[in-house]
Order: structure tokens, then C-alpha cells, then sequence
């Protein structure tokens, strides 16, 4: 990322249909339990089948992709749990839960997720 300030003072993040995630340019709230699911689904050469197809079809060009056990990602750190606080800036791989020692920050992102909950209403 540049060292150029976001327009944005907070962004959203969704899991499914449902915000879970709200982060500044220095902090990441997980306001849901849970990481991607996608990250236990990494046995060598199993195909990955998209849930959300209509008709149960692998992926585009199921083939020639890579699946994900082909690049799982970082398997360490803590577990997923609500309201963990991650300082982007010196664990950008989200390994170390900080809410404890920055409830302040957990506080005023917890505020901001919550006012744009409001505005965006339920889902149709």
C-alpha cells in the first residue's frame, strides 16, 4: 500500500452477507467470530466446489486454476474470535490479537461499524 491517506476513515468488510469487519489504515476489527472458512478446505489436489453455485460447478476453468491448497496461506496465529483488534502496520499477516492492550481504538471502531450498520439497514 502507498503512504497516501485513504479517503475513508473506516472500511467494511462482509462475511457472506453480514459486515464483520471494520479496519483504519493502522487497525482491523473483527467484529464477527470466525476467519475465512475457505482456509481449512487445503487437502492436496482436492477441488473446491463454490457453495454458492446454482449448479455445484467448480470454479471458472476448474482446471486450469490453482485451488487453495496450492497457496493455503499463514496457518498460525491466534484463533478466530469476535472482537479481535490486529495492528496492521506491525502484523500484517494478523497473527497476534491486540483488544487488551488498545481498548481505545476497539472503542472508536466499534462506533464507526456500528453507525454505518445503521445507515445500510438489513439486507432486502
Amino acid at each position: 500500500t502507498s503512504k497516501a491517506e485513504s479517503p475513508h476513515p473506516v472500511i467494511l468488510g462482509h462475511q457472506g452477507d453480514k459486515l464483520a469487519v471494520v479496519r483504519d489504515a493502522r487497525w482491523k476489527l473483527h467484529v464477527l467470530a470466525g476467519r475465512d472458512p475457505f482456509l481449512k478446505w487445503d487437502q492436496p489436489g482436492e477441488r473446491w466446489i463454490d457453495p454458492r453455485a446454482p449448479d455445484g460447478v467448480t470454479i471458472l476453468a476448474p482446471y486450469e486454476q490453482y485451488q487453495p491448497s496450492d497457496h493455503p496461506g499463514l496457518r498460525t496465529g491466534v484463533e478466530g474470535a469476535a472482537m479481535q483488534l490486529f495492528d496492521l502496520l506491525n502484523d500484517p499477516g494478523e497473527q497476534k490479537d491486540v483488544a487488551a492492550e488498545h481498548p481505545e481504538v476497539i472503542s472508536r471502531l466499534k462506533q464507526a461499524f456500528d453507525a454505518i450498520a445503521i445507515d445500510a439497514g438489513p439486507k432486502p
